[in-house]
């Protein structure tokens, strides 16, 4: 239900949020935040994974379908609906792990959850700022990219050591995560 609400307001947000700033409702790093907290409810690994690939597989099909009641055309389940749908169980199985581990505090790896979700909006608006030519026309969203994704890892860690640990971790995540843009723009 969260995921289909999401991918409603995503496509308000797309025609309402002023200038470029209506990019906002439709990056993927957003869309995890609701993701990575509804997996976190999860008390087995399982659950916040499954948990994390059913809301961003929601969130795809109440974008694609809302979007064509928006727009009022016939709703269809095209090729981009297909890797969406793809990368959102991917990227659910990954940022449930996330979450769960973020979730449970006595976990080793605990600090690596909130750091890859910071890592992310990190990264995503890192790469925009490298690849300035090709998003100059909204500039405020990388820099609201990278505000964000500098500060969740102090909002969701409640003590000195656990922000010690994922701003750490905070490093390399982002790293791989322009490596990965690295990759995407040469294909």
């Amino acid at each position: 239900i969260t995921g289909i609400l999401v991918g409603i307001l995503t496509v308000i947000g797309q025609a309402y949020l002023p200038g470029s700033l209506s990019s906002l409702a439709n990056l993927g790093p957003v869309w995890l935040i609701p993701a990575f907290f509804v997996s976190a409810m999860g008390d087995r690994l399982w659950r916040s994974m499954a948990a994390g690939w059913l809301s961003l597989t929601g969130m795809v099909w109440g974008y694609y379908w809302f979007e064509s009641v928006w727009n009022r055309h016939d709703f269809f389940i095209g090729r981009w609906m297909i890797v969406w749908l793809f990368i959102a169980v991917l990227a659910g199985i990954i940022f449930g792990t996330a979450a769960y581990l973020w979730r449970h505090r006595e976990h080793r790896w605990h600090s690596l959850g909130s750091a890859l979700l910071a890592g992310v909006f990190l990264a995503d608006g890192i790469n925009m700022l490298i690849h300035y030519e090709s998003y100059s026309h909204m500039i405020p969203v990388p820099i609201v990219e990278i505000v964000i994704g500098s500060l969740l890892v102090l909002a969701l860690e409640r003590n000195k050591r656990d922000r010690i640990r994922g701003y750490i971790a905070l490093i390399p995540i982002a790293a791989v995560g322009l490596i990965g843009y690295a990759i995407l723009f040469m294909l």
